[in-house]
């Protein structure tokens, strides 16, 4: 069974809905009892990492994530639930993050000669600069991933990252420590494009331990199952590797990534 962390704030459902696709049992829980008792943990997150850090010290569960992570247990962080690893973001400043890694979350308006839209929001291509990581199991070079963000990643050490994404420049899209995962994307959300161009599918699973107290042969795999036509033929209105027409994003029908666009958009501040 895999646990997903309810903080108040996370596109759960859809998370869970990826791993229900894929034949594996997933549980929200906001309690630590099934966070100890998971075969691996996911911590989600949309919204703003102030609001998020603050949720998270509320629900009194950071000294469970830090012992299942400390335990070897597969932990993987999506999208705001990357940055909260980190020490802190440029978008709640004087707020400490779980400090799990180091760096911070630097926003793209900050970045040096940047002309891109913020948020990133849209389909991008994977470059991965470790492709040996058990998390590319399924996934190739060029593989193209869903994105809604502002900021992103500086770290203090580079050998975490495991794949980067350009958008106005290169930057960290997933890092790994040990059995600690995390990626900037949004594997949970489907393709529902008319042009089928990426993805149709994009989930993700966990293999069991191989034995307990030992270290898991698989942490967590990322899937995607791409369709006709190509990636060379994919539709015009790709700028900076992402779609920028909201029409062509094909997000999942479902009332929260309806939700989630309205507030990326509508506010432009908030990452998830």
């Amino acid at each position: 069974m895999i646990a997903i962390v309810d903080y108040g704030m996370g596109n759960l459902r859809s998370v869970q809905k990826a791993f229900e696709h894929l034949g594996t049992q997933a549980q929200i829980t906001s309690t630590p009892n099934p966070l100890l008792q998971a075969q691996a943990v996911v911590l989600p997150g949309v919204g703003a990492f102030g609001a998020a850090i603050e949720r998270l010290n509320r629900s009194e569960l950071v000294s469970t994530l830090e012992r299942v992570i400390a335990e070897g247990k597969p932990f993987l962080g999506i999208c705001l639930g990357l940055q909260l690893l980190f020490e802190s973001s440029a978008e709640s400043p004087g707020i400490p993050g779980l400090g799990l890694l180091a760096g911070r979350a630097a926003g793209f308006r900050d970045r040096e000669g940047f002309t891109l839209r913020v948020p990133h929001i849209g389909w991008s291509a994977l470059h991965l600069t470790q492709p040996q990581s058990p998390l590319w199991a399924d996934i190739t070079e060029g593989s193209y991933v869903y994105f809604v963000h502002s900021y992103y990643l500086e770290l203090h050490d580079s050998s975490h990252i495991i794949a980067t994404c350009d958008y106005g420049g290169q930057f960290a899209c997933a890092v790994q420590y040990g059995n600690l995962y995390a990626v900037q994307f949004h594997p949970e959300k489907a393709a529902r494009s008319a042009y089928r161009s990426c993805a149709t599918f994009c989930g993700l699973w966990t293999a069991l331990h191989a034995k307990r107290g030992s270290t898991p042969a698989l942490a967590f795999r990322l899937r995607v199952m791409e369709l006709e036509p190509p990636a060379d033929q994919l539709p015009s209105g790709i700028e900076g590797g992402a779609f920028q027409n909201l029409g062509t994003l094909g997000v999942d029908h479902d009332a929260d990534a309806f939700q989630l666009i309205e507030l990326v958009v509508g506010s432009g501040r908030f990452d998830g």
